[in-house]
């Protein structure tokens, strides 16, 4: 009886890890099938070995399962690669196909693309209620809401509560590509390194772990009760008593750009030292090198 027990035990621990497994996988697949600074196949085999238990798959499934995976995160990065650039082209072109004509999963990338423009998180309800309910305005996030036009493009509109700064703020979406953005006065760009060795220090140029900043940043000035970790200090104040400590004039601190990450947590303050807790150390893999010119 013993023994049968603890075979169910181990039957029920493996089928929980392979119910984990693709979640786990598509959180991190679209990195390491596009880092750039290795190549391809070498760092989503090793992603694959990290996140299967792979003699399970193995022997529950088929030998050659790393393969398969392989190719299906292959095949998915680059279907997603292309809906991006044709969600792109459509948007900038004059006489543009109508937006009901167009493939369901095209439909859905170009209203992603455009409430990321619009600084806003796009999230799956909001696309699918948009893309089939045009001209109907609904909640994205406060004082804000938007609809879709009949020709596919998102307006937004602003309530009384909404601030300046509220209305300033733009969603920049990174992933694991090299990029480039203009934010009102700021030029920034992008790009990825592989950890394990310290960069030079450059003019404008600061660097993160990529994995904690996250594949989207918020861009945004300063707000009452923002509170920031400078890089060397063992806790966190507000960013109101930096600006005092460091003489910064009160006319200069909602010009400077800050940017966070998905959860609202400070990891750049235009000019200022980084933040702690996304610093670079021995175990960051995956560095996020950030620029930024006044324009």
């Amino acid at each position: 009886m013993r023994t049968t027990v603890r075979h169910l035990r181990r039957r029920y621990r493996d089928a929980d890890r392979l119910r984990a497994t693709p979640r786990s996988l598509l959180k991190n697949a679209a990195v390491a099938a596009t880092d750039v600074e290795q190549p391809r196949s070498n760092s989503a085999a090793r992603l694959v070995e990290q996140v299967f238990n792979l003699p399970l798959l193995r022997r529950e499934y088929q030998p050659t399962i790393e393969k398969a995976v392989l190719r299906s995160m292959r095949l998915v990065g680059d279907e997603g690669e292309f809906l991006a650039s044709e969600a792109t082209r459509w948007l900038k072109q004059k006489n543009r196909k109508s937006f009901n004509s167009l493939h369901v999963a095209l439909q859905r990338r170009i209203l992603q693309t455009g409430l990321l423009a619009q600084g806003i998180v796009p999230q799956f309800e909001h696309i699918e209620e948009l893309r089939v309910n045009p001209n109907q305005w609904m909640s994205v996030r406060a004082h804000f809401f938007c609809r879709r036009t009949t020709d596919g493009l998102i307006e937004i509109r602003a309530t009384e509560g909404a601030s300046a700064d509220d209305r300033a703020e733009a969603v920049v979406s990174i992933g694991a590509h090299a990029g480039e953005t203009v934010h009102e006065s700021v030029a920034l760009a992008w790009r990825f390194r592989r950890g394990g060795e310290l960069p030079r220090p450059e003019t404008r140029t600061e660097y993160f772990d990529a994995d904690a900043v996250g594949d989207s940043i918020r861009l945004r000035h300063w707000r009452a009760g923002d509170r920031f970790e400078p890089i060397g200090m063992a806790h966190s104040l507000k960013l109101q008593d930096l600006f005092v400590n460091l003489k910064i004039p009160k006319s200069r601190r909602h010009e400077l750009l800050i940017a966070t990450n998905a959860d609202g947590e400070i990891f750049w303050v235009e000019g200022l030292r980084i933040s702690e807790r996304f610093k670079i150390t021995s175990t960051t893999s995956r560095i996020l090198q950030w620029s930024w010119r006044r324009i």
